[in-house]
């Protein structure tokens, strides 16, 4: 997806919704519909914390869908649609309608109807808050000072374009208002609490940079344990990061710092073990409690872990989650992880090459395999180090075959081949939902070694520009 702000006037309403806006007027029924222009899949699917179960709506012949629910709790939810999702804010009384393309599902995204002007302004946040992203990690080269300077300034600027959508008679409830504030307000202090550790790795520091004394002023008026904001995305994160730097701070109680920060995947089931214990004593609200829980099970399987240490990871989940769908997510992923161990036969499954032809990517196997997948061309380019690095490897490498899959849908695929410049990397392309879930990949970029025999080496191997690739392929 290319991450440019459109400023999109709206002209009408969708024809096909306008008839329910009136009826979500007078009662306290909540709406959500639209128009998806080239639909991946035959369903939108609807779901939140705040939701038992997760809803579906199927696409009509003319590219439709409508949700109608009773009652809702108001706050944040997120809609999917094939490997695409999106956050929307919803109140008992939406009547809210949206039109988008596939072909650049954030930009084209656009909102009318009551509750539109909330999450307009959200999307157009969230564009902006994709283009700014490295500008924003710059900062984490910057002393306390000028650190706290430039995110003041990020928060200020924040409350003036929240200020320019929230007009009189613009939609903004007062609710809403309130849960953006909030949303704003924790974005700042999440980016606060992962100063210090991002500080310490961007300027290669041995040690911690003393603080000014105000520096965590805002943790005396915030709350880890509110059961009313766990909704808020930014809410989320900030509780995350605060108990990641309460398990941190008793760790280099153990460990000197320096140690610590070089290498902490030494130190994962230290850390696991600490901070479980800080998610049990200062967490009560279940939800929340359990999301944490369920979030560090994630993580641990982006990991390069054998199923035993994998197996002692997931301990504190098990013993503490009682959601159901978190366990069958977990459950699934442990299944995968246990087929992407080493010596395992690699999953198959189907490709197509530059001229089109099907074909599986087990016919590419035969001699030792390095593979790129990727999904985000606009993402992608964004390493273009790691491009450099994966052609030199290619040449560096004879014996070692390099692929390059693209897992993005195919109308785009010519469009965003590489040029690599170089014969030996072969490009295929590849349907994202069916490798996903086979490779439990986490990221828009990935990588997997693959031995002579078709038989997995690392399913979760590192970048070419790590220290250690050239080890890992010299071993083939």
């Amino acid at each position: 997806m290319k991450k440019v702000i459109l400023h999109i006037v709206i002209l009408s309403f969708f024809a096909s919704c306008t008839n329910y806006t009136s009826n979500a007027v007078d009662s306290t029924k909540l709406f959500f519909g639209g128009n998806i222009e080239n639909p991946k899949d035959s369903t939108v699917m609807l779901y939140s914390i705040h939701l038992k179960d997760t809803l579906y709506s199927t696409i009509n012949n003319d590219n439709s869908f409508l949700f109608e629910i009773d009652s809702i709790k108001e706050g944040m939810y997120s809609f999917a649609h094939g490997n695409e999702l999106q956050n929307i804010y919803l109140e008992n009384g939406d009547s809210l309608m949206l039109r988008l393309n596939t072909t650049e599902f954030d930009e084209s995204l656009v909102y009318t109807g009551i509750g539109a002007a909330v999450n307009n302004f959200l999307i157009d946040r969230f564009i902006r808050d994709e283009t700014n992203v490295f500008d924003i990690a710059k900062f984490y080269t910057k002393e306390p000072k000028s650190f706290l300077e430039a995110i003041d300034s990020i928060k200020t600027k924040e409350i003036e374009v929240l200020n320019d959508f929230h007009y009189e008679g613009s939609g903004f409830s007062s609710s809403a208002y309130k849960f953006i504030i909030n949303g704003i307000n924790y974005s700042e202090y999440t980016f606060k609490e992962i100063y210090t550790r991002n500080h310490m790795i961007v300027n290669k520091l041995d040690s911690i940079t003393v603080l000014p004394s105000n520096f965590y002023d805002y943790r005396i008026n915030t709350d880890i344990d509110n059961e009313s904001l766990i909704n808020i995305p930014t809410y989320f994160n900030f509780v995350y990061f605060r108990l990641n730097n309460y398990t941190l701070d008793s760790i280099i109680k153990i460990i000197p710092v320096n140690k610590y920060i070089k290498k902490p995947s030494d130190y994962k089931d230290l850390y696991s073990t600490i901070n479980s214990w800080y998610i049990k004593d200062k967490i009560t609200y279940t939800p929340l409690k359990e999301k944490l829980f369920y979030i560090n099970a994630i993580n641990v399987f982006s990991e390069e872990l054998s199923i035993e240490e994998v197996n002692t990871r997931l301990v504190p989940f098990f013993e503490n989650v009682k959601n159901t769908k978190y366990i069958s997510i977990i459950n699934e992923k442990l299944s995968f992880y246990t087929k992407l161990q080493p010596k395992s036969i690699a999953p198959d499954f189907t490709v197509y090459n530059s001229e089109g032809d099907k074909k599986r990517i087990s016919d590419y196997f035969g001699k030792p395999t390095y593979i790129m997948f990727w999904l985000s061309p606009s993402d992608y380019k964004l390493k273009l180090k790691t491009i450099e690095e994966f052609n030199a490897l290619s040449e560096e490498f004879p014996n070692v075959q390099f692929l390059s899959v693209f897992l993005d849908y195919d109308f785009l695929w010519n469009s965003c081949k590489i040029d690599y410049g170089t014969e030996n990397i072969t490009q295929l392309r590849a349907d994202y939902l069916s490798v996903k879930k086979k490779y439990l990949f986490t990221y828009f970029v990935s990588f997997v070694i693959i031995d002579k025999h078709g038989k997995i080496v690392n399913s979760n191997s590192c970048f070419p520009t790590s220290s250690t690739i050239r080890e890992k392929l010299n071993a083939l």
